[in-house]
């Protein structure tokens, strides 16, 4: 089953991808079955199921919207590399967090010159959650701003 959102995270980063599910689902009121996130027990990819042909069924899906959660962890992943390339050129809508301390400096090749956003900025956060709930043709009503606004999402700290 292809999903809605695909998180893009480094193995080692689960703390981070697992928080970052947490806040999407709080914040946003997104349903944890439109959320593919390798991580999570229960999420990944199903038994019987391989890994990589799962992952490219899930990229391959042109309405996903994936989010490139983007550390130094990220960087030396050759897996989480390759599903930003395959990302990138599949067309698919993406969504760049950078997480400190994790610069624009260290940012380079597809990502070059391109606009991230900086998960310890909550105004980055606030345009991040604007520009997904257009691209799911979401109405954010001011209540969900309240609770958007009420949750914590610290990273990378």
């Amino acid at each position: 089953m292809a999903r809605s959102i695909f998180i893009s995270h480094a193995v080692k980063d689960k703390e981070i991808s697992d928080a970052f599910v947490s806040f999407l689902e709080r914040a946003l009121h997104i349903e944890a079955d439109e959320i593919f996130c390798s991580s999570i027990p229960g999420d990944g990819i199903p038994a019987g199921k391989n890994f990589v042909d799962y992952i490219r069924e899930q990229l391959n899906n042109r309405e996903v919207i994936v989010f490139l959660l983007l550390t130094d962890n990220y960087l030396k992943s050759v897996f989480s590399v390759c599903e930003m390339g395959a990302s990138w050129v599949l067309g698919v809508r993406c969504i760049p967090l950078m997480v400190p301390p994790l610069e624009h400096k260290d940012l380079t090749a597809v990502l070059t010159g391109v606009h991230v956003y900086n998960v310890s900025k909550p105004e980055d956060l606030g345009s991040m959650r604007d520009q997904l709930a257009n691209w799911l043709k979401a109405v954010v009503k001011p209540t969900d701003y309240a609770k958007w606004g009420s949750s914590t999402f610290v990273m990378g700290s």
